[in-house]
């Protein structure tokens, strides 16, 4: 088997001493849609028997949850979930997700309450988040994240 970048480096914190890593979803580093299953079986026994904690940076290259195409903002969120799928499946219990950002300028002083694109956009935005390692949970107002969230990483 050839080992992946994220192998070699999970080997490199073990030797190393590491008590955390943390794995960064860039493609082609980490295809989601094609997992290695070698590789991800490698990486839970080097975490495991080294007692080192994953975390997981969601995918982020080319995605917006924010965005007012639909196509963009499904496939974005498709990807998220794939990405919470992987840091379970690796034992992880934080995520760090990168929710997208508004595609206009937005007016100083704007906020949601007064300003409709800006509303419109923040009501398609789906926050994602991993609670104690049972899976993925979706917030879809601010109250369901000010209540439900463990770690969010916003750009």
């Amino acid at each position: 088997m050839e080992e992946s970048s994220c192998v070699e480096a999970l080997k490199f914190a073990a030797e190393n001493g590491f008590d955390a890593f943390e794995i960064d979803i860039y493609f082609p580093t980490v295809d989601l849609d094609n997992w290695n299953w070698n590789e991800i079986e490698a990486l839970k026994e080097i975490s495991r028997d080294a007692e080192i904690e994953i975390s997981v940076h969601a995918a982020y290259y080319e995605l917006n949850m924010a965005a007012f195409l639909k196509g963009i903002k499904e496939e974005s969120v498709r990807y998220i979930n794939k990405s919470i799928d992987f840091c379970h499946e690796l034992g992880g219990e934080v995520i760090t997700v990168h929710p997208g950002e508004f595609t206009y300028d937005v007016p100083p002083g704007a906020s949601v309450d007064t300003d409709p694109l800006m509303k419109i956009q923040w009501d398609q935005v789906t926050f994602i988040y991993l609670k104690e390692n049972t899976g993925a949970k979706r917030i879809e107002t601010i109250e369901d994240l000010e209540r439900n969230l463990l770690f969010l990483s916003m750009k």
